[in-house]
Order: structure tokens, then sequence, then C-alpha cells
């Protein structure tokens, strides 16, 4: 019921631009960037903070070529933006005004994002 008005449009565009820059990569970096992906996947699985998980974001695109600062950007900006303001209408509908409560609520809403998107990924790395 909630979920049809908090996710109706909004993950897959990100994911397919994500998953399109991932996609022009030689195979070598493909293996490499994967790896990544799942380290996020990992970081986010275990992190207890929010920030936690945005500054491993910063710093493993930091350290990278101009193309992947732009796509950690693009996945930054997702994730504190959008995600952020269904964080807010979830926890206004639910009734939620602690501040753990919302930690919480982001933090499952990030996690289960980032699960789809390495999933998308492991998806097209197959199709190729």
């Amino acid at each position: 019921m909630f979920a049809s008005k908090w996710f109706a449009p909004s993950p897959l565009p990100p994911m397919n631009r994500i998953s399109a820059k991932r996609q022009k990569s030689s195979a070598h970096s493909r293996i490499k960037h994967w790896v990544r992906t799942t380290g996020l996947e990992s970081i986010a699985n275990s992190a207890f903070k929010v920030s936690d998980i945005f500054d491993y974001i910063k710093t493993r695109t930091a350290r990278h070529e101009q193309r992947w600062l732009r796509l950690g950007q693009q996945l930054l900006t997702y994730l504190e933006q959008d995600l952020g303001q269904k964080r807010n209408a979830i926890c206004q509908d639910l009734g939620l005004s602690n501040q753990e409560d919302h930690q919480e609520v982001y933090l499952l809403l990030i996690r289960a994002f980032i699960q789809q998107l390495v999933a998308h990924y492991e998806y097209a790395g197959v199709e190729q």
C-alpha cells in the first residue's frame, strides 16, 4: 500500500544511468569495479550510521578518474536528496518522530537501494 506511493518511479532511472556508464569499461576494469560495488554493499549492510556509507562513497570515488567521481556524486545526490525525501515521507506516514527511527529507516532505504544497484550491475555484466 505505502510502497507504491514511495517507490513508484524513482529507483530505476539512476541505476540505469549508473550501469550504462559502467558498461563502457573494459573487462578487467569491470571486474575491479564489481568488487568495489560489492564492497559498497558490504559497508552499507554493516554500517551503523548513514555517514559511514557516505564517507565510503566519497573516499572511493575521490581516488579514481573523473568519470567515477561524477558517478559517485550522482549516487550521493540520489541517496541524500531522493532517499532523504522518501525517508521523511515514510516517517511522517508512520508517525515516527524519534531521530533514531529516522536514521534506521534511512539506513534500510540505502541498503535496499544499494542491494538493487549491485544486483542490476551484476545482471548488466552477465549480459555482455
